[in-house]
């Protein structure tokens, strides 16, 4: 399933990066990637992945080629943003503008645990509540103090903007997607 302009189904539009984590990255592909005809009659998601123009390692040494580079992201109508790999390093430019880009057009975005920081980075959680792992939640604040941080949930739905606590947390993040 690949996303297009012409495509009436909602356009989910996962990002990959190098260095990902494929258990987050999993959940998105599991929900939203793969139709269950035998046990749901309704269409499903059209769903992509959208990452760099070159391979993606993965934590576990795993390579992938992400089918699209980010620039599709501006055309999704949800955006999921898996766990980002490291809380102190700020995600690529291309990564961020395609976030920023993809709000600014209407997109619906998810973070699964660490992913609020790709969120926070790109200046769309000013202002808005959210929630990352309970690990992470002090270094969120110490590092961007105009988001409300939410702790004790499994999930953040602001409106457009929902974010998942742990990694286990995005399934029932996705689930109430």
């Amino acid at each position: 399933m690949t996303a297009g302009p012409t495509s009436a189904r909602h356009r989910v539009v996962t990002l990959a990066y190098d260095r990902l984590w494929p258990f987050e990255f999993g959940i998105a592909v599991e929900i939203f990637g793969w139709a269950r005809p035998e046990i749901i009659t309704v269409d499903w998601y059209d769903f992509t992945v959208a990452g760099p123009k070159e391979p993606v390692r993965t934590l576990g040494g795993m390579t992938m080629m992400p089918e699209h580079g980010y620039d599709i992201v501006e055309r999704a109508d949800t955006v999921i943003v898996p766990a980002w790999r490291d809380i102190h390093e700020k995600p690529p430019a291309d990564m961020l503008d395609a976030v920023r880009a993809a709000h600014a057009a209407g997109a619906r975005l998810v973070s699964y645990c660490t992913g609020a920081f790709v969120l926070a980075h790109a200046g769309v959680l000013d202002g808005r509540r959210a929630t990352t792992h309970w690990r992470d939640m002090h270094e969120l604040k110490r590092q961007f103090p105009q988001i409300e941080i939410v702790d004790d949930v499994l999930y953040v739905d602001d409106g457009d903007i929902i974010s998942s606590a742990g990694s286990s947390a995005a399934v029932d993040c996705s689930l109430h997607i």
